[in-house]
């Protein structure tokens, strides 16, 4: 039998989406990041998605949007910083799964992504498809989902 090698991660992707699960999914990366916060990064990242139809809307609404977001990323940067751990962000716009699963991971070269598993309900899930699923399936690196555990009982 031959021995596993241990993976090291040290450029960790937390897609931010302002719900509760990416809020503990954020509290797992960052404790992982401080057992190495010399060398592992935090990506924050926060997809714009199509769906808010931006290809119609105006550069002011756009404007609007992503400094919101920027604001609320900038929080969990600040935490980072107060836990020693290096954090940036980015923001985009775009379908999410194809950003999180692919750009993000290209653009910081990551090695691991962790995320809150979705909320949806069964049929919303087959109905619009998981972001979590598709990113679980399709990126080339490992994914961490994390899940509520007072929702999983």
């Amino acid at each position: 039998m031959t021995k596993a090698k241990t993976t090291y991660y040290n450029n960790i992707i937390v897609p931010l989406d302002g719900s509760h699960n990416a809020k503990l999914a954020f509290q797992r990366a960052l404790v992982m990041a401080e057992h190495h916060p010399k060398t592992t990064k935090l990506h924050l990242v926060h997809a714009i998605s199509e769906a808010a139809d931006l290809t119609t809307a105006d550069d002011a609404f756009v404007h609007t949007v992503t400094k919101i977001d920027t604001k609320k990323i900038k929080k969990y940067q600040a935490v980072a910083k107060k836990h020693h751990v290096k954090a940036d962000y980015l923001i985009a716009c775009g379908p999410p799964k194809v950003l999180i699963a692919h750009n993000f991971v290209d653009h910081f070269h990551a090695n691991l992504i962790v995320m809150g598993s979705n909320g949806l309900t069964p049929i919303e899930r087959v109905l619009m498809g998981s972001v979590a699923v598709y990113v679980a399936r399709e990126a080339p690196c490992d994914v961490l989902l994390v899940k509520d555990p007072l929702n999983h009982r």
